[in-house]
């Protein structure tokens, strides 16, 4: 299962690089839990992107787990403990508008 995260991990940098190389716009959610997308914003930033990061705050975490559960079937434990212990979804939009839920 690990060799799968990882796998999927790669796969979602690799489309994000290749977007900042095609200089395409795009949105991206992320929980914005550790410090690694930070280098790619950072990448965004010297590529000429504008970045604008949302935060979405619900009325609790396990709002927020629910929430994915619905959206993606199978939340494993450890992203569902993960997502308790930030306590928030963060969004990064290039509208910068905030998303209604």
């Amino acid at each position: 299962m690990d060799s799968v995260k990882v796998q999927a991990g790669r796969l979602f940098i690799q489309e994000i690089q290749g977007l900042i190389q095609a200089g395409t716009d795009f949105i991206v959610e992320v929980m914005l839990a550790g410090k690694g997308f930070a280098r790619t914003i950072s990448q965004l930033k010297s590529a000429g992107y504008t970045v604008s990061i949302v935060f979405i705050f619900l009325k609790s975490a396990e709002t927020s787990v629910a929430r994915v559960r619905n959206r993606v079937q199978g939340v494993d434990t450890m992203c569902q403990r993960k997502m308790l212990s930030v306590g928030f979804i963060g969004v990064s939009t290039t509208s910068g508008i905030p998303i209604e839920i």
